[in-house]
């Protein structure tokens, strides 16, 4: 059975802010082609979620008309608004096991998981179509509302999904950055299936970790460049719930997507090189910004208050301090729930999907810039990872002579060089260049590591001073007492220099030795 592509962006909307979508100038002229469906999703597994698992998910889809089966493949790149899906008609609700051959169901398909296969929940709703043409491209605009309904909870369901039914796809991002102007959409990524399994596990959305990168051999650096970038970008958006929640590994994983997005930034800056994209770059480092500060407050309190607080159980200063660092962090996740709840959040979401498929970077500059952008991308990665390679090396020679920012600069340089050996993985395939790929990731892991460190150890050192400094008296022990625990938290992170230099140090050894994988 052949796959379609199913082409489909998702915005997230508030059940009160439907009625201005409902009412948005770009709606208007479709109102009279529009249809209303009532619609019944029953969504299948074993007890122990063998589909889920293996990122399928398999419902059967009722209206008054009609029943189709769908089988979906996760997702597994990062595109923002793509994935395999196969459908068929269906005579009544019961799935048909002879129609999915050809899918990415039927690998799983044994005897055994046949048998064990049981609704798990459905989605009950009621779905407003509106059909559109938007210049080529023809695409059909859903307005959702319902429920998820497990065994023992349900969920609201408010969404808005534009799906493109016949031309370029580019048009649906052109679509959600106007709808956007009439209501407070946030671009999703987050499937019913996903959310139905979340409500059963009655945990919510957890935190993404980053995708791999599949840029195809052949491509062109633009397309190989969209392909990285909507990567990044899909981790962004799917940890927004997890941030919204102060989830501490939420926190950690958006930056973490932001990082490598920023990085694919740098790595392609030759053909980037325009307005749109300095504008989308300065959002990028505003966002990254307003979650630092709570990253920052979880890595201190795990690693240089914890061992303090099992050296010294119920010493009043320490407890003042440990009640002033909650108190921090209780700011600085306020801070970045605000931003992920921001009209600004939500713009950079848009905007940075609608600069990645249609920006003005693809047609901006002369002739030289388009050749770059045309040029294959395996040419470039070479280029990039030796320039990059060869630099931290040279700059790493001095590790020893570098002050605490030139360390910074480095783990950053470090950093860049390992997401873009990630990114450019499946262009160097040979049994040979996996071997030097792992061998190369080990090492600059190891460095990046020790970099890290260093740098926490400094930005421990900052935060312990600012602590003493800024904090008033907490308890009648007074100051003087938490000005001491303070200093013996600075101490033991000092301690940590000497050992984690060497540690870098004979990391950055072994990359000035490693064997390029791109050569």
């Amino acid at each position: 059975m052949a796959s379609q592509q199913e082409i489909e962006l998702k915005l997230a909307l508030r059940h009160q802010d439907l009625h201005r979508v409902e009412n948005a100038p770009l709606l208007r002229g479709a109102r009279a082609a529009a249809r209303t469906e009532q619609l019944n999703s029953v969504y299948f597994d074993t007890p122990t979620f063998k589909l889920r698992k293996r990122g399928i998910s398999l419902r059967v889809r009722s209206d008054s008309k009609r029943h189709i089966q769908t089988i979906k493949a996760q997702n597994a790149s990062g595109d923002l608004a793509s994935r395999d899906e196969w459908e068929t008609e269906l005579a009544g609700t019961t799935p048909d096991f002879k129609a999915a051959r050809g899918t990415a169901l039927a690998p799983l398909l044994s005897k055994k998981l046949r048998h064990a296969l049981k609704p798990v929940f459905e989605t009950r709703v009621e779905r407003r179509v509106f059909p559109l043409q938007a210049g080529d491209a023809a695409v059909e605009l859903s307005l959702d509302q319902g429920r998820i309904e497990t065994a023992h909870d349900v969920e609201a369901i408010c969404e808005v999904e534009i799906e493109l039914k016949d031309g370029d796809g580019a048009a649906l991002f052109r679509l959600a950055h106007q709808l956007a102007e009439a209501a407070p959409l946030r671009l999703s990524v987050r499937s019913k299936a996903e959310r139905g399994y979340g409500l059963i596990d009655g945990k919510g959305a957890q935190p993404v970790a980053a995708r791999q990168v599949v840029v195809r051999p052949g491509s062109t650096a633009a397309s190989a460049f969209q392909t990285i970038a909507e990567s990044c970008l899909y981790q962004v958006v799917a940890n927004w719930e997890a941030v919204a929640r102060s989830d501490p590994d939420g926190f950690h994983e958006m930056r973490v997507g932001l990082r490598r997005l920023r990085a694919a930034i740098s790595i392609f800056a030759e053909m980037l090189d325009d307005r749109q994209t300095a504008r989308i770059k300065k959002e990028l480092k505003w966002l990254t910004d307003e979650l630092a500060p709570a990253r920052q407050l979880d890595v201190f309190a795990e690693r240089a208050i914890e061992p303090l607080r099992a050296a010294h159980r119920r010493e009043p200063a320490l407890e003042a301090l440990v009640e002033e660092l909650g108190r921090r962090k209780a700011e600085v996740e306020e801070r970045a729930r605000a931003a992920v709840g921001s009209d600004r959040f939500r713009d950079l979401l848009l905007d940075a999907a609608q600069w990645i498929r249609v920006g003005d970077w693809l047609t901006a500059g002369d002739e030289l810039r388009q050749a770059i952008r045309e040029r294959p991308v395996e040419d470039i990665a070479a280029q990039v990872l030796s320039r990059r390679c060869g630099k931290l090396v040279k700059r790493g020679a001095k590790l020893r002579e570098l002050d605490a920012r030139k360390r910074h600069k480095l783990r950053i340089a470090a950093k860049k060089l390992r997401y873009g050996s990630e990114f450019f993985a499946n262009l160097f395939k040979t049994r040979k260049a996996r071997r030097r790929r792992r061998a190369f990731l080990q090492v600059l892991k190891g460095l990046q590591d020790g970099l890290g460190d260093l740098n926490d150890v400094a930005a421990h050192q900052a935060l312990c001073t600012s602590l003493t400094r800024e904090t008033p008296p907490l308890r009648q022990d007074g100051k003087g007492e938490f000005a001491f625990m303070a200093g013996i938290a600075c101490g033991r992170e000092e301690a940590r220099t000497e050992p984690l230099l060497r540690a870098a140090t004979h990391a950055h050894r072994g990359l000035s030795k490693a064997a390029p994988f791109w050569g």
